[in-house]
């Protein structure tokens, strides 16, 4: 079994893939996706069939797009920040896009069981809970 480091480094890495390759063995049935309140789609998005709408309605805002993985932060056995950048550019307004970011991911049992995006590092750090 993955650690949850490895988890969150996998799922970034299947986004990137086409077709997207989600890994949704790793997420719980009712895990939920929450991004910034900044981005364009907030959510939440729950459920494995929420992750693949996410998924999905994410590619549809943007186009050519790219995570780059910067940090991976163990907080503890259930906790994991990743620091990115999201790269692309819109996908009806042809405007690039160059998101410095952060999530912080919560694991029960091996398995992702929420994902919230914060616009940055520190914002993530300083959530309830890290």
């Amino acid at each position: 079994m993955p650690t949850p480091a490895e988890i969150v480094r996998l799922n970034w890495e299947g986004l990137e893939q086409e077709p997207r390759d989600l890994h949704l063995e790793f997420f719980d049935v009712d895990a939920e996706i929450h991004n910034p309140d900044a981005f364009p789609l907030t959510g939440p998005f729950r459920g494995h069939e929420g992750i693949r709408r996410w998924a999905n309605e994410v590619w549809e805002v943007f186009s050519d797009l790219h995570h780059e993985v910067e940090e991976l932060i163990e907080v503890d056995e259930e906790t994991v920040v990743s620091v990115q950048r999201t790269q692309g550019e819109m996908r009806h307004t042809g405007i690039p896009v160059d998101i410095p970011w952060a999530a912080v991911w919560r694991f029960r049992d091996g398995k992702v069981v929420r994902a919230e995006g914060y616009m940055s590092r520190a914002e993530a750090i300083d959530a309830p809970g890290v």
